[in-house]
């Protein structure tokens, strides 16, 4: 059998970061979806990069009478994709390719992949709203995205080059992917990093395809965000954040910095890194007799490709998601005590044998007020809330992690004779499910009425 022709005119060398791109699209159903032609899917702006792990876990049927075992079958097939990317401010000027200032962009670019419409609404905003990430597939209203891996061919330079009816891609979509994982980077010498994981039972490839038109449509990347656009862990906006009354006692010493080019007076804190993540767990309800979402031929024979949407159909969040994050900073003097006395330094915290050492209020016996004698020793009330300031709007990208954290572990490192300063670690934790992002032009307060 002769080999096939070349899928590009020039057969690539390589597949390298200019001749491969990642699309998405969005959905909230698990009912519908899964055979959406993959032209119709948006760029992914800032990926840094991908990476795909193809699982086929095979069982071995044995037998009596031979050692040598003939049969076997496979399970569930698993394509995990893990995408690392970077924020841009979209009001920002970009270059085009000839070096020349094209403006602003109006485009969606710098987004948070998962987001939320920004409100003041604690229920709007929740991971489990069935209008955001969702709780079950029955009710479908779980978010699911196609994940489509673009290969151009390295002729060009960049992936829009010749987008016309002769320009040709490779494609493979991961049909009605699933989050399992979010997490954030945000350090003092470079870009803020968004790290997700997505999983899917299906992948679907088209081996010659073209059309991509909304690579053009969107704006990007025609043109390309300068690195002064990216979002860097110095725009962090510590005066619009809400930091847990530990980190204050451990790294604010109360000597500020004078008002900078935001107008704003900086707290000095020494903080070299903050992280966040959500692990989100999914309980798949099995359904003897099929998998759902490999049904897609009818009993009449014809292809019916929107039941792959159906994978995710009897999938529910498995309660609480596992929502974390951590501060890491120069150490400057000893974790001190009562967040009155930051100022003067007067008052030190011993770490007795007891298990009130971060829930206990401070002067908790000096005013009860009408509360009972055990909430206000065991109660969870750590709020968090990061924002990140960028641009002349200015466009605030704003991480809330609700009022109900709580400290885990607190761990010094380094200070070691090779020269390195001894730096102090806070990890933190909460079972609410909270985690809410999303961009806007305001910085919002999420306040909780009730228990959700």
């Amino acid at each position: 059998m002769p080999a096939p022709d070349p899928i590009f005119d020039n057969p690539n060398n390589r597949v390298f970061y200019a001749c491969q791109a990642v699309l998405y699209k969005e959905r909230q159903s698990t009912s519908t979806g899964g055979n959406d032609a993959p032209t119709s899917n948006l760029f992914l702006t800032g990926v840094q990069s991908i990476g795909i792990d193809s699982e086929f876990p095979f069982t071995t049927y044995q037998d009596l009478g031979r050692f040598q075992q003939k049969y076997g079958s496979y399970g569930k097939q698993l394509f995990t994709i893990n995408i690392e990317r970077v924020l841009s401010d979209p009001s920002g000027s970009y270059v085009n390719r000839g070096g020349s200032e094209e403006g602003s962009s109006s485009t969606d670019d710098g987004q948070p992949f998962y987001k939320v419409a920004a409100s003041n609404d604690y229920k709007a905003t929740h991971l489990l709203a069935n209008s955001n990430l969702g709780a079950c597939g029955l009710s479908t209203g779980l978010r699911n995205w196609d994940i489509t891996l673009l290969y151009g061919s390295d002729a060009n330079n960049y992936m829009d080059g010749g987008l016309s009816s002769t320009q040709t891609f490779m494609s493979t979509t991961y049909r009605n992917c699933i989050l399992t994982s979010i997490s954030y980077n945000f350090s003092v010498d470079g870009a803020v990093t968004e790290s997700l994981t997505l999983t899917s039972g299906i992948a679907t490839q088209d081996t010659q395809t073209s059309g991509f038109t909304k690579l053009i449509a969107s704006g990007y990347p025609t043109s390309y965000p300068k690195s002064a656009e990216t979002v860097k862990g110095r725009d962090v906006d510590f005066a619009k954040c809400i930091l847990p009354i530990e980190v204050e006692r451990m790294f604010n010493l109360g000597n500020d910095g004078p008002d900078n080019w935001k107008g704003f007076s900086d707290r000095i804190l020494g903080l070299q890194n903050i992280e966040m993540s959500v692990d989100i767990e999914y309980v798949d309800l099995l359904d003897i007799g099929k998998w759902k979402g490999s049904d897609v031929v009818s009993e009449g024979g014809s292809e019916v490709k929107s039941k792959r949407a159906e994978q995710n159909r009897f999938k529910q969040v498995g309660l609480p998601v596992g929502v974390s994050f951590a501060f890491t900073g120069v150490a400057r003097a000893q974790y001190r005590g009562d967040i009155q006395a930051i100022a003067d330094g007067s008052t030190v915290q011993d770490f007795e044998m007891t298990d009130t050492t971060f829930t206990k209020m401070d002067s908790i016996n000096a005013d009860l007020g009408t509360d009972d004698l055990v909430r206000p020793f065991y109660k969870k009330d750590r709020e968090f809330r990061l924002v990140a300031s960028k641009g002349s709007a200015p466009n605030y990208w704003q991480w809330h992690l609700g009022q109900q954290n709580y400290m885990t572990a607190l761990s010094y490192s380094g200070g070691d004779a090779g020269g390195d300063n001894v730096e102090v670690t806070l990890n933190y934790q909460n079972d609410h499910s909270d985690f809410v992002v999303f961009r806007d032009t305001t910085v919002k307060n999420i306040v909780p009425a009730a228990t959700y």
